[in-house]
Order: structure tokens, then C-alpha cells, then sequence
């Protein structure tokens, strides 16, 4: 099994080179101002308050995690393609408990209810497409190609 080398992992063998082969400065990512980088990713860092809520601790977690990707999206210019969580912190936890019962007075039950606040960084890499060259390409078809391939 051959592991992909990603910029982070680089040490004695090939140091100083990102996956796409261009040198940086002591493995950090490459900036839009490097030559034959023509629509590069940019680096952004974002701090995130987002809050969750669910039947349990972990679907809690999940929801607020969820929203991560989107509230990034919205944040960031181009199109947004990984985002790493660099600090997570709690700023609430909150169970809600009561009891149901039906018909208000039959077959009591306790039920629970979390609610999560966190506070997220990320650093997050876009793509700023508005900046790539699309080459085009036309294809010219006889009207019988037109219609037999319907185009």
C-alpha cells in the first residue's frame, strides 16, 4: 500500500515541496503570486459560532458540525474545496429535561433535549475560479450528425 504525501507530511525526502511540486517557504501553501499559479487557492482563517441541537450528545456535535462547510461557503470568495478545524472550543452545553405524559396525567416519561454552542477556527483554501483560462472548444456538426446525435 503506497500512501499519498501530502504538503504537511513532507520531511527529509522532498522538504520544502507541496503535492503540485512548486518550493515553499518551510511547507506552507502556495500563494496566488507564484508564476504558472494562474486561479491558485488562498488561504483564509474564519472563527465560527455555531450551535447544534439533538436527541443526544453526539447528534448535538453533529448538527453543529454540520453547518461548518456552509457557514465557510458563505464567507469565502471562489469555491471553498477543504477546510480543517484548527481549534474547537465549547462556550455551551445545555440538557433540557422534562417529563410527558399522555393525556397530561397517563404514563409519565422523562425525555431530554442537547443543546451545543461551539467555537470554531478553520483555515480554509478556496479556488478562485473567476481567475482560471477555460480554453475554448467548438465542434462544428453537419446538420445529419445534428440529428442523429441530437445536439
Amino acid at each position: 500500500m503506497t500512501a499519498a504525501r501530502t504538503p504537511r507530511a513532507d520531511s527529509a525526502a522532498g522538504a520544502g515541496k507541496t503535492a503540485s511540486g512548486n518550493a515553499t517557504a518551510s511547507g506552507e501553501t502556495a500563494d496566488a503570486g507564484t508564476p504558472g499559479a494562474a486561479g491558485a487557492a488562498a488561504e483564509t482563517r474564519h472563527t465560527l459560532r455555531l450551535t447544534g441541537s439533538g436527541p443526544t450528545r453526539e447528534k448535538a456535535f453533529a448538527a453543529a458540525m454540520r453547518q461548518v462547510q456552509q457557514a465557510v461557503g458563505e464567507r469565502t470568495d471562489g469555491v471553498c474545496f477543504r477546510v480543517e478545524p484548527v481549534r474547537l472550543t465549547v462556550l455551551s452545553a445545555v440538557e433540557h429535561r422534562w417529563t410527558e405524559r399522555f393525556l397530561g396525567l397517563l404514563f409519565p416519561r422523562k425525555r431530554s433535549r442537547f443543546e451545543l454552542t461551539l467555537r470554531i477556527d478553520v483555515r480554509a483554501f478556496a479556488l478562485d475560479v473567476d481567475g482560471l483560462h477555460f480554453s475554448v472548444r467548438e465542434e462544428q456538426l453537419t446538420p445529419l450528425q445534428h440529428v442523429l446525435q441530437m445536439r
